[in-house]
């Protein structure tokens, strides 16, 4: 069976879609933090209120509330919803993305958070080269969030352990990691844009 095929894969991202883009296609309220009822969900989508609480239980893309009655996506929204109060970063996040998208972010001098409204960074290496495999061949871009944080960018922590920020400027950069050829070793930004 494919992922495609999959009738857990299909809600879960019938769920993301309703949750991260478009809840007033679906006739689905988010409050200011991004929580929706189950029930509301439910009506929207066209699932039944246990299955959406059982896939929200073994997906790490939703929270639900601690009484079961409200679900929420926890990152990757294109609609505006507040992530909670700010949080004080670890000293390095890591960003992962595609040796294809590294030309652009150079070019901007910045990450941006695209699509969605905030940039996502990780913990960890491993993590970050996950994510930058989605979207092709990985690269690793580790960030210097305490300098950042230091210089009043602000960083707020999903309910999954991802760190969420409005941008990161390539200045900000610490190292750079092809994860495809780790022969070359971690390349400092600034090499970086004489290469690009």
């Amino acid at each position: 069976m494919t992922a495609r095929d999959d009738p857990d894969v299909r809600d879960s991202r019938l769920m993301s879609r309703i949750l991260r883009h478009c809840p007033e296609r679906y006739g689905v309220a988010l409050d200011r933090d991004g929580w929706a009822s189950v029930e509301g969900l439910s009506r929207g989508s066209g699932l039944q209120a246990e299955r959406i609480i059982r896939i929200a239980e073994t997906n790490t893309r939703y929270e639900l509330s601690p009484d079961g009655g409200r679900i929420r996506a926890l990152h990757g929204h294109s609609v505006d919803v507040g992530y909670g109060a700010p949080v004080s970063p670890p000293d390095v996040l890591y960003h992962g993305t595609s040796r294809e998208n590294l030309k652009g972010i150079m070019a901007s001098g910045a990450i941006l958070p695209m699509r969605r409204t905030m940039v996502h960074l990780s913990v960890s290496v491993e993590r970050a080269e996950e994510v930058g495999r989605r979207h092709g061949e990985p690269v690793v871009i580790s960030v210097d969030a305490r300098r950042m944080a230091g210089s009043g960018f602000e960083f707020f922590l999903s309910g999954d352990g991802v760190y969420l920020t409005e941008r990161v400027p390539t200045g900000y950069f610490l190292v750079v990691t092809d994860m495809g050829d780790r022969s070359q070793g971690p390349v400092d930004p600034v090499y970086l844009l004489v290469l690009l």
